[in-house]
């Protein structure tokens, strides 16, 4: 995970948002990966108990997945955005007006997620060539197995 390019879209996002006061890009476990502007264990909590949150109003709902999740108090918001399966987006921020908050966290998102994808297919692509080249060190010239298959320690005639 290119974690230079992931502060660098939170350093953005924290110095253009109105009424910012940190930002965190967390696991599913709501371990930090990245944060701007709030410690790592404010983030773990915040971001865990918003998951689970997240997790139980989707199981009592029946509903495929939850996109965001929002705290909205006197004094501002605090609120999660998926940004893939396994990543999310943590926002605090005073009061604001809260479509120009949402509009800034969506552009953000956004971004985080062309980056994740990214390293997403790199991901692939680096797995799909390690196991061409196991399976190529398997096979010989003629195109059969180099080591005799097996099927409980007994070898399997071709």
């Amino acid at each position: 995970m290119n974690i230079d390019e992931i502060r660098a879209i939170l350093k953005k996002f924290a110095s253009n948002m109105m009424g910012f006061q940190g930002t965190a890009l967390v696991n599913s476990e709501g371990k930090p990966i990245a944060t701007i502007g709030m410690d790592d264990d404010s983030a773990l909590i915040m971001a865990g108990t918003m998951i689970y949150l997240a997790n139980r109003t989707r199981k009592e709902v029946q509903w495929e997945g939850i996109e965001q999740i929002s705290v909205k108090g006197a004094d501002g918001y605090v609120i999660l955005t998926t940004c893939s399966p396994d990543i999310f987006l943590l926002v605090i921020a005073s009061k604001v007006p809260e479509g120009m908050l949402v509009v800034d966290i969506n552009r953000t998102v956004d971004k985080l997620k062309a980056v994740l994808k990214d390293e997403e297919s790199q991901s692939t692509d680096s797995n799909q060539t390690k196991l061409q080249e196991s399976v190529s060190k398997l096979i010989s010239k003629d195109g059969k197995f180099s080591h005799p298959l097996m099927y409980r320690g007994s070898k399997i005639p071709d």
